[in-house]
């Protein structure tokens, strides 16, 4: 599992392509009520999206599990909530593509392909950390969980970050240029899916 994990960190950011492209090209058994689609998705990615940045004003200059030479162990911030913050967010934004994407039957399969990535991921990231940390990141581990939020450390989550915005915003530019693509391409698919309905009618 580890060897799989640390194979999907090195691609991890061409590994969710399938799925974009599926949601942005698929049309069949879409749930199409634009008031839900809309009202609903877009709080997901932008929340996500938050969340990443949050996670990246934490981090600082020095990447917390880029490799076994991490400087420091990152654990205010959202850090103090959970340890995979980044990931948190990165699965709010692909459950948001896929309510956007108004195929609502990939829910599920994305969530099991999400899950197996991450998994594999943070079982190597794990590993990392404790080789470079030892002691202090079990401790860490033993008061934090590794995904979902525990909301007893809040004091530890409003700590002051290391990053301010404008170089927050510069780091995260990657994130956040590919959400804006991401709210492009469905408002194409939107009018694409409309003129179809009309070309059919």
């Amino acid at each position: 599992m580890k060897r799989i994990g640390a194979w999907l960190f090195k691609y991890r950011s061409y590994t969710g392509v399938p799925v974009f492209v599926v949601l942005a090209c698929v049309f069949w058994k879409q749930y199409d009520v634009d008031a839900v689609i809309w009202s609903v998705g877009t709080p997901l990615v932008l929340c996500g999206s938050a969340f990443r940045f949050w996670a990246v004003r934490h981090i600082g200059r020095s990447a917390r599990t880029r490799n076994a030479k991490a400087k420091r162990l990152v654990t205010t911030g959202p850090y103090g909530l959970m340890r995979n913050p980044l990931y948190f967010g990165n699965m709010l934004i692909g459950l948001g593509a896929c309510v956007l994407s108004e195929l609502l039957w990939m829910i599920p399969i994305f969530l099991a392909l999400f899950a197996f990535q991450y998994i594999c991921i943070i079982a190597w990231e794990q590993d990392l950390l404790r080789q470079a940390f030892g002691s202090a990141y079990d401790e860490y581990a033993r008061r934090v969980p590794a995904f979902f939020p525990n909301l007893s450390n809040l004091t530890l989550a409003l700590t002051r970050p290391a990053l301010g915005v404008w170089e927050a915003l510069h780091r995260e530019r990657d994130s956040l240029i590919t959400v804006a693509v991401l709210f492009l391409v469905f408002l194409v698919k939107e009018l694409v899916d409309g003129m179809l309905i009309q070309a059919g009618g």
